[in-house]
């Protein structure tokens, strides 16, 4: 009985052929991404012109005593937010259009393993949330981590850190946001 076999060169092509059309879809199919517009930036953060800050604690293992701690970050927000002028701080959440919680943190961080070795590091960080002070809604947050640098020391991470989060605070005020609506209450 005759077998008809297809020359072996036949088949890697077809092979060939299919892994180009099937590798080649996604790279068709998947241009440039869009760039996505941004999101409106709530309102009441362009509006609000009186702040209250309020000083919610968090774990601060290996950071306990460090200068002025543990009310240093509300202390240091505090003058920094004072100097700035932006907003007209108050002494009490009832009398503020927005509240700035600041919170420093230390949480455990990812376990590192090497040669062995192993442990896990500490990983401060600033956590600030802004809340509308009439609906108790938050409407913001920042997260400012602080960087490892062997050579500086804890009070000029700690500095550094809370600079970034002021510029970061500066530069959501000073861009309006594109579009915001004006909030209506039904």
């Amino acid at each position: 009985m005759f077998k008809f076999v297809r020359p072996r060169s036949f088949v890697v092509q077809i092979f060939a052929s299919l892994i180009i059309a099937l590798t080649s879809l996604p790279i068709s199919a998947v241009q440039q991404p869009k760039a996505i517009p941004p999101a409106p930036v709530p309102s009441q953060i362009f509006t609000a012109k009186k702040v209250f800050i309020s000083n919610a604690r968090g774990r601060t293992v290996g950071w306990s005593k460090l200068n002025g701690m543990p009310d240093r970050p509300y202390n240091q927000f505090y003058a920094v937010m004072k100097a700035w002028g932006r907003y007209e701080l108050v002494t009490s959440p009832i009398d503020a259009d927005l509240v700035f919680e600041i919170r420093f943190d230390s949480p455990v961080g990812p376990s590192e393993f090497s040669l062995g070795t192993g442990g896990s590091v500490d990983e401060p960080q600033f956590n600030l949330v802004i809340y509308d002070a009439k609906t108790h809604f938050s409407l913001w947050w920042f997260t400012e981590l602080f960087e490892y640098k062997y050579r500086r020391s804890k009070d000029m991470q700690f500095d550094a850190a809370m600079d970034a989060m002021v510029i970061d605070i500066k530069k959501l005020v000073a861009t309006p946001s594109p579009s915001a609506p004006t909030p209506t209450i039904h």
